[in-house]
C-alpha cells in the first residue's frame, strides 16, 4: 500500500478539511485534477483551431477569399514574395501541442492504475 505512513481516520480527516471524500490512492489524487485542468484548457481551443485552418486555406493563392494583415504573416524563406499565415499556423500548432499533452496524460494515467483483481465467488 502506498501513501502516508501516518495512521489515522482518513474519513474524519477528510470531513474536517472539507473534502468531498477520501481518494483510494494518492496517484489518483495527483492525476485527476491535472487531467481535468488540461482537458478544460484543450476543449475551447478546438474552435479557434478550426477557424484558423479555414482562414489559412481561404487566404491561400488558390482561393484568395481572405487577405491577412502583414503583421499576421511572414515571408517565405525560399520565396520572399510569398506570404505565409504565421499567426494562424501558431494557433494551430499550439492547440495541437495542448491536445497532444492531454492525450499523453490520459495514456499515462491509464497505465499507472493498478490492475483490479477479479472477485471470485
Amino acid at each position: 500500500m502506498k501513501g502516508s505512513r501516518l495512521t489515522g481516520d482518513r474519513e474524519r480527516i477528510a470531513v474536517l478539511l472539507g473534502f468531498d471524500g477520501v481518494i483510494e490512492h494518492t496517484r489518483d489524487a495527483m492525476w485527476h485534477g491535472l487531467i481535468g485542468l488540461v482537458g478544460t484548457a484543450a476543449s475551447p481551443v478546438t474552435t479557434p483551431t478550426k477557424l484558423a485552418e479555414d482562414l489559412e486555406i481561404w487566404s491561400s493563392s488558390e482561393f484568395g477569399y481572405v487577405r491577412l494583415a502583414d503583421r499576421h504573416t511572414r515571408s517565405s524563406v525560399l520565396m520572399p514574395q510569398k506570404r505565409n499565415p504565421y499567426a494562424l499556423t501558431m494557433v494551430r500548432g499550439e492547440a495541437g501541442i495542448l491536445i497532444g499533452r492531454l492525450t499523453g496524460m490520459l495514456a499515462i494515467s491509464r497505465s499507472l492504475r493498478p490492475p483490479r483483481r477479479a472477485v471470485t465467488t
